[in-house]
Formats: structure tokens, sequence, C-alpha cells
């Protein structure tokens, strides 16, 4: 077994074949886990803010927008901030969010898109 540690990492990266972990403990992970624990019945990753919007409206447009702006807040257009303390208090029962982070949502979709056999 091999064991590699890509702090942020960007594409392109071959990791065809690979079982993959990402993990963002300060927002992306904590705040994922924090919408399926209010109920969100799935979650959608965006790399950026502006994608998030696009997503959204491809994908479901009443759908829980979740992103942060450089300051940590909710950028205009956004229902939330991915604050963890703060998504917990939310009843999200049966919806579907899309999150976006500063880093931990664009590093699980550079692993996903490059041929990782799982994400975690």
């Amino acid at each position: 077994m091999e064991l590699r540690v890509l702090p942020l990492p960007q594409e392109p990266l071959d990791l065809r074949g690979d079982v993959c972990v990402v993990v963002d403990v300060i927002r992306a992970t904590t705040a994922l886990i924090s919408l399926f624990e209010s109920g969100c019945r799935k979650v959608y990753l965006s790399a950026i803010r502006h994608d998030a919007s696009v997503l959204r409206a491809a994908v479901e447009p009443d759908a829980f927008l979740c992103a942060e702006a450089d300051d940590g807040s909710a950028p205009p257009g956004f229902e939330c901030e991915p604050s963890p303390a703060r998504l917990a208090r939310l009843d999200l029962r049966g919806r579907t969010a899309v999150l976006a982070t500063a880093n931990g949502t664009p590093a699980a979709l550079a692993v996903r898109n490059a041929g990782a056999r799982a994400v975690l």
C-alpha cells in the first residue's frame, strides 16, 4: 500500500485506480456532514461560487445554496456560509444542497476528475 499526501491538489492529476480521501476539517468536509445531519438528501459540490449558482440552476433550482465569500461570510445570493455550527441549526429535511468552499470542494473535485476509483 502506498500513501501520498497532496495538500490542496490541483489538476492535472493522474489518480486512476486510486482510492482518495479528502479532508478539509475547517470547512468543506465538516460542512458536508452538517448538511446531511440537518436533513439534506443530496449535496452537490462545486469548485467555485459562480459554478455553484450554475450547478443549482441545472440540477434543482430550489436547492439550498451554500458558499463562502473571501471573508468567510455567505456571498450575495447564497443562503448560508459553510459554517458547520450554523448549518447544524438549520432544518434542511429533504432538501438538495450545492456547496462551494475555498479549498475542500475544489480538492474533492480535482481528485474525482483525475480518475480516482473512489473519493471519500
